[in-house]
């Protein structure tokens, strides 16, 4: 992007960072771009749903396992920003259907935390993990989704059951991106098996 090569520049001139780093910067201010992006449409998209906080609330969550368990990704940032406005639009709409029933809840919770836990992390073409990453990266899964599970527990108890459906709606969005993304793998694989035998 043109603006954050000359915002690079502009640093590099006045000597606050290094031009053996612009690289680096750049892709660091794209990224943090493109989360402020995703952040501004979470907002709007929750405004236009009257369901501001429930949105955030579930972005939190669902972030917060996503980082470490990974999953299904689009093959471009447009498509997975147009990926992420139909899930979030889903979701919101999902959360004004759903009836307040802690059954559900405690099924769904249970269902996909046992899914998480079997199959995170789940890589990308784009993204290989080392055999330390996944070790790491599935115990700090682990933990987040225990943490969250606990969460939607409390929160239940003490009645605050919309923001308990929040985030096991985050937890079930979670364990199918993960489902998505094995069957994305187990393709690719195939695919390529079958290339090699060619």
């Amino acid at each position: 992007m043109y603006i954050l090569e000359k915002l690079t520049d502009k640093l590099i001139k006045t000597q606050i960072i290094d031009e053996e780093e612009k690289e680096l910067y750049v892709y660091g201010f794209k990224q943090g771009f493109i989360l402020l992006i995703n952040i501004i449409t979470v907002i709007i998209i929750g405004l236009h749903f009257k369901m501001i906080w429930q949105s955030i609330v579930f972005m939190i969550s669902y972030s917060l396992l996503r980082a470490y368990a990974g999953g299904y990704h689009t093959s471009t940032q447009l498509r997975c920003y147009l990926f992420s406005i139909i899930m979030i639009m889903s979701v919101l709409w999902g959360l004004s259907q759903i009836p307040r029933n802690g059954t559900i809840c405690f099924v769904i919770t249970m269902i996909s935390g046992i899914i998480i836990f079997k199959l995170a992390p789940v890589e990308d073409q784009n993204k290989q993990l080392s055999q330390l990453e996944q070790t790491v990266f599935k115990e700090r899964t682990n933990i987040i989704l225990i943490i969250l599970i606990g969460h939607i527990v409390l929160f239940w108890f003490i009645g605050l059951w919309e923001i308990s459906t929040c985030i096991s709606i985050a937890v079930f969005v979670m364990s199918i991106m993960l489902v998505l993304g094995k069957i994305k793998n187990n393709i690719r694989e195939n695919n390529s098996s079958i290339n090699d035998l060619e």
